[in-house]
């Protein structure tokens, strides 16, 4: 749990870097003169060349720094996401509740009710492929039924 909030603050953190130094930068070039404003929003590498010209005034370095930190830092971020993705629940958990079907529910139905598909022997590739269907869903009610009548 304390590593997920780490990771949303300093997620926020980044984002809140690239925003700030954005802004920033896009403030700078139209102080210089509109013309410069305009090109650098319109055309292409033109604020490329307004941070090399520009480059000796403190809130241009500083807002090329900002932005480059917070990408750095959201970089690092979503490498490291894996790490933080929180537990798949419905994995370990128990069907969801007795409006659902599950395998003891299911004794006390009449014969006609229960699929004669379930109650057929299964091969083995029609048994690999319904397991794989059923793994893509573990929270799915008719899971343990399926598994129990398959003997998978």
């Amino acid at each position: 749990m304390m590593s997920s909030v780490l990771f949303l603050l300093l997620f926020l953190a980044s984002l809140g870097l690239i925003l700030v130094g954005g802004i920033i930068s896009l403030i700078m070039p139209f102080q210089e003169s509109v013309v410069w404003g305009l090109l650098y929003l319109f055309v292409p590498f033109a604020s490329l060349v307004f941070l090399v010209k520009f480059w000796h005034r403190k809130w241009v370095r500083k807002s090329f720094f900002m932005v480059l930190l917070g990408s750095f830092l959201m970089g690092f971020l979503s490498a490291l996401a894996p790490s933080f993705t929180p537990q798949d629940e419905f994995a370990t958990s128990e069907p969801y509740s007795s409006e659902y079907a599950t395998a003891e529910s299911t004794d006390s139905l009449p014969q006609a009710a229960v699929s004669p598909a379930a109650a057929a022997p299964v091969d083995q590739s029609t048994a690999f492929a319904m397991r794989s269907t059923l793994l893509l869903r573990p929270h799915s009610g008719l899971r343990q039924l399926l598994l129990k009548k398959t003997g998978l």
